[in-house]
């Protein structure tokens, strides 16, 4: 969700009497607007809405944390509405209005209370019902005063009392919207004229000017001025122009071609004439010669339309081509400083800017496929020139600002799969200029933007020009961990900022929260190792890292400031997070410093994966003045703008942006959020394209199957369960939500699941005994639909978890769902609850689950702290209800935006739970012994690994015998769920490796034996 920082004024009001609830909606641009207070909890406001589909909410905080209603509040087009908002309720009702200049706002009432008078209300006088004043004489004794709505102290400005100057008399005014307090002296009687400036200065000119005016006056901020350009006299009934400009140029053949008048009068009435007059002659006409390798370095004069823009057309050999713009033809003056290298045998329009003396070049006439400077979009750097590429589907007027310094683009022919492209190369070595890109003169963002500048905010997109190969790690890239099939994946997810902000990490201070923190080594606390010593130790394959691209909260905010975020509001996909490096504004360094994170990582035998968010954008803004093409029609994710991939150039922009993060920063897989909103066959081709890019890598390729609960009109063709099977060839999976649920239960509440022994044999039994075969499709299977579980054409198709970052976390589950007289509001945060006696019996409810998930067909996800019972409540007060909430809806089932005393990993609970870490630990070097457990074609599956059916021990028991000729060992696995249970082994003797603590080795163990319950139970038979 949005988040928008409100920049406070320097005025009288306190921070806690500012405006609590803001409109947003079209007709503001989304921006906040604080709605005006009627009584008590009524709010109101009015608003012009045009015809671009015309809605709004009610936002608390300005924040989006608390926004009413949930679904945007519509109203008609082209009409105006006042809008009422009752706090207490959440109500909202809607009134048309001929216009918002016909509602009367209800009349307020300020009062002035001070030594003056006592501290009495006196009535404040207001002509407009915001500006309110009042005329008060003051002894010399402690001269102060306070201003006090509805005269009753409930809402009373400043905080302090306001200080004046005895022994004189002050106008007192005070502004109900900003709460602004301005004292004048009473007695000082106004007779100054305001003065008028014009900028430039009146005089004669040799070519157009543009004329600014500037007005100041003695007391009156704001003086007013009227203009007239036709030789009247201006008065106060001629047209205002405090913020006009006006143009000089050359439009009569002799004397003053612009006589401008100008009207100024202040507050008190005082008033004054200026006069300004602009003679524009002509100016000696400018001369610019092309000099290059076409024209054997002669001179060939540039022509010129507006006297600026200079342009030629030259043809260019095979011998070194290359040329410079001379002055004069005489080479005292001639740009840029170092020749410009074109392509050989090509045609270019080459222009040249008389004022910036930026040079640009458009390859001219050739066939599809050559016409452009660049092999992709952005900004293409090399030492000689940078190539700037936008696509703009819809709007010719396309421009790039860089360093300062504007350039027209040009459309080139479609080239490499790109089609509607417009292109500029500009000379130069442009490492780490700022460039802007504009469409029809609004500044954009570029969409493959390589580094930006942090804290620009939105609509303010100035991104970076970057050199890449000046950002390698030091000493070079290191080798790449191993992975032979992607079965044998362990993934741990963990937020950047979560996982050293806490001092318990034990990394320097520096690195608290950054991308060096994540591979600082040595740290320990408590004598256990912290940090990626922990993952090491852990056994993990793959760290999946929460978004760490350029997202928008938080956006350019020091380290002291407490904001928050998951990250899954993206701004610039190609871009590392600026608040997770040690010097964001370093760009280089930057850059170097993610990239070092991740050879850090592979020299750790751990492998990268991002968590990628190309489904939506943090804000319209982001791409809606590029195209709108770049959104669907419905809100398919949620957020109010989601990407529409079936557009080919916008899929090619994701499809590019994924090649861009394994090419140059060396991550070895994707996690989608809300994969589900993409269409399979789009998602096939990324995963087609980077398999054969990258075809040594072995990448990991997973999302989320579902969308942000919208209905979508193309169901059948998006990611879904039912869909999967069509990406195995390109080995894409998702997420095994139902294995998930049917384990733990509800992800938000009490409810519970097969690993707290609560067991329907019909359905959660048979959901544990395809989840424990990684959930293998089967084409002829009559329950083949959108959500059917059993969707794996592939065991890598399947991730196998219990719990991730949305949602409560794995101990907190378990925690609360073995806690008695739970209540929990319908936003699911936590009322009162009698916390669980003994937690015996909710660690080995942890161990289960977890238990269950490593020794499952398919591919394991840890979310962080799980393996030592971290939880996401307020400092760790995990008994106490209100621990478990934040702000009005938010807390430990949903932590996105709470801060890091909910979210910071305390590492002293791996060393107060070791015996937890433990089993994970030992759990996970078991998988990795034996190939049984990661079988890596369904056929393996089907041929090797004999389950038993749920009912034959009323659902609480499943068995599964595997014997995978690639391990060395049979194996038989137990789970039960129930109390302790007598199981047949199959023939031979068995050796137990593994019960409900943790690694055994117990042997010469046959035909039947108990098996614990609320354990996995693992038996391994040599071959």
């Amino acid at each position: 969700m949005k988040k928008t920082a409100l920049v406070i004024s320097l005025l009288a009001a306190s921070s806690a009497a500012q405006a609590d609830w803001f409109y947003r909606g079209t007709s503001n641009g989304w921006a906040t607007s604080a709605l005006e207070l009627v009584s008590g909890s009524e709010y109101r406001t009015c608003q012009s809405f045009g015809a671009n589909d015309p809605r709004f909410k009610i936002d608390r905080f300005g924040d989006w944390n608390e926004a009413y209603p949930s679904a945007d509040v519509r109203v008609d087009a082209n009409k105006n509405y006042e809008i009422r908002f009752f706090s207490d309720s959440k109500n909202i009702t809607t009134t048309e209005v001929a216009t918002c200049g016909d509602v009367e706002p209800p009349k307020d009432s300020w009062f002035y209370r001070g030594t003056s008078n006592g501290w009495a209300t006196t009535e404040m006088a207001s002509a407009d019902n915001v500006n309110f004043c009042t005329t008060q004489s003051f002894a010399n004794d402690d001269p102060r005063f306070k201003i006090d709505h509805y005269g009753d102290w409930n809402e009373a400005y400043p905080s302090a009392d306001y200080t004046v100057t005895g022994n004189a008399s002050y106008q007192i005014c005070f502004n109900a919207s900003s709460k602004a307090i301005t004292v004048t002296p009473d007695d000082v009687t106004d007779t100054q004229a305001p003065v008028v400036t014009a900028n430039p200065a009146a005089g004669s000119y040799t070519e157009i000017q543009q004329i600014s005016l500037s007005v100041s006056d003695n007391q009156d901020s704001s003086p007013l001025i009227y203009c007239t350009t036709d030789g009247s006299t201006p008065t106060a009934a001629s047209s205002p122009c405090n913020d006009v400009s006006f143009t000089a140029s050359d439009v009569v053949s002799d004397g003053v071609d612009l006589s401008l008048k100008v009207f100024a009068i202040d507050a008190s009435g005082n008033s004054a004439l200026s006069t300004f007059d602009y003679t524009i002659s002509d100016a000696p006409a400018d001369t610019w010669y092309f000099r290059g390798t076409p024209n054997g370095w002669q001179t060939t004069l540039m022509t010129s339309s507006d006297g600026n823009n200079y342009c030629t057309t030259q043809s260019f050999g095979s011998n070194n081509p290359r040329f410079k713009i001379d002055h004069f033809g005489d080479w005292t003056e001639n740009y840029p400083s170092a020749d410009v290298l074109v392509d050989a045998n090509s045609t270019y329009q080459i222009c040249f800017n008389a004022t910036t003396k930026a040079v640009s070049t458009v390859k001219q006439g050739c066939e599809p496929n050559c016409g452009s400077n660049s092999e992709t979009l952005g900004a293409v750097y090399s030492a000689e020139s940078t190539t700037f590429s936008i696509w703009s589907p819809e709007h010719s007027n396309v421009k790039v600002v860089v360093d300062g310094i504007e350039h027209t683009l040009q459309a080139v022919p479609d080239f490499a799969g790109y089609s509607q492209v417009y292109q500029v190369t500009v000379a130069g070595d442009l490492h780490l200029k700022p460039y802007t890109f504009l469409i029809n003169g609004v500044q954009v963002r570029d969409p493959y933007g390589k580094m930006s500048q942090p804290g620009t905010g939105d609509y303010e997109a100035i991104n970076i020009v970057m050199d890449m190969s000046r950002t390698e790690p030091v000493g070079g890239w290191a080798t790449r961990p191993s992975l032979v099939e992607r079965e044998d994946a362990v993934i741990y997810e963990v937020h950047v900022r979560d996982f050293t902000i806490d001092p318990s990490s034990g990394v320097s201070a520096g690195n608290n929260g950054k991308f060096l923190g994540m591979v600082e080594t040595g740290t320990t606390i408590n004598g256990v190792k912290t940090g990626i010593d922990h993952l090491k130790e852990l056994g993990v394959t793959h760290v999946q890292l929460l978004p760490v691209y350029d997202f928008a909260t938080c956006d350019g905010l020091p380290d002291s400031d407490p904001c928050y975020n998951w990250g899954y509001d993206p701004r610039n996909f190609n871009i590392p997070e600026d608040r997770y490096s040690a010097v964001p504004t370093n760009y280089e360094e930057r850059a170097r410093e993610f990239k070092t994170m991740v050879n850090e990582f592979h020299k750790a035998g751990i492998r990268v994966i991002m968590d990628v968010v190309y489904n939506h954008t943090f804000d319209d803004e982001m791409f809606e003045n590029i195209s709108g093409q770049y959104y669907t029609a419905s809100d398919l994710s949620g957020t109010g703008n989601s990407i529409n991939a079936d557009v080919p150039m916008v899929s090619r922009m994701i499809q590019d942006s994924l090649e861009y993060w394994v090419d140059e920063y060396g991550i070895d897989g994707f996690r989608f959020d809300l994969i589900g909103i993409f269409s399979y066959q789009e998602v096939e081709k990324w995963g087609r394209h980077l398999n054969d890019t990258f075809a040594d890598r072995k990448l990991l390729i997973y999302g989320e199957p579902w969308n942000g609960y919208a209905t979508d009109p193309l169901e059948g063709q998006r990611v879904r369960y039912g869909t999967t099977h069509h990406l195995a060839d390109e080995n894409i999976g998702v997420f095994n939500g139902a294995f998930r649920e049917s384990l733990k239960g509800s992800n938000d509440d009490t409810r519970t699941g097969y690993m707290f022994n609560n067991v329907d044999a019909a359905e959660s039994g048979w959901a544990i005994y395809d989840g424990f075969q990684g959930s293998p499709y089967n084409p002829n299977d009559g329950r083949n639909s959108t959500w059917f579980r059993n969707y794996a054409a592939d065991p890598e198709q399947s991730i196998n978890y219990i719990s991730a970052h949305d949602n409560f976390g794995l101990w907190d589950k378990v925690y609360l769902s073995t806690s008695s007289n739970v209540q929990q509001n319908s936003s699911h945060q936590v009322i009162s609850f009698n916390p669980p006696s003994d937690l015996t019996y909710p660690k080995r409810v942890v161990n289960f689950g977890m238990g269950m998930i490593l020794t499952s067909q398919g591919i394991p996800f840890v979310h962080a702290g799980d393996e030592f019972l971290r939880t996401k409540t307020n400092n760790q007060q995990i008994s106490t209800p209100s621990a478990w909430n934040y702000r009005a809806h938010g807390g430990t089932h949903n932590t996105y935006n709470a801060p890091d005393s909910f979210n910071a990993i305390r590492w002293s609970n791996k060393a107060d739970n070791i015996a937890t870490f433990n089993y994970f630990k030992q759990l996970i070097e078991l998988r990795r012994k034996h190939a049984g457990l990661r079988m890596n074609t369904s056929q393996e599956v089907a041929q090797y690994l004999n389950v038993s059916r749920p009912d034959q021990f009323g659902g609480q028991v499943i068995t599964g015998h595997i014997t995978d000729p690639s391990d060395s060992h049979n194996l038989f696995i137990v789970y039960n769920s129930g109390n302790n249970q007598t199981v047949s082994l199959p023939a031979g003797s068995w050796t137990k490796v593994a019960d409900a603590n943790g690694a055994v080795n117990a042997g010469n163990v046959s035909g039947s034996t108990v098996v614990e319950g609320t354990a996995v139970t693992m038996f391994t038979q040599a071959k």
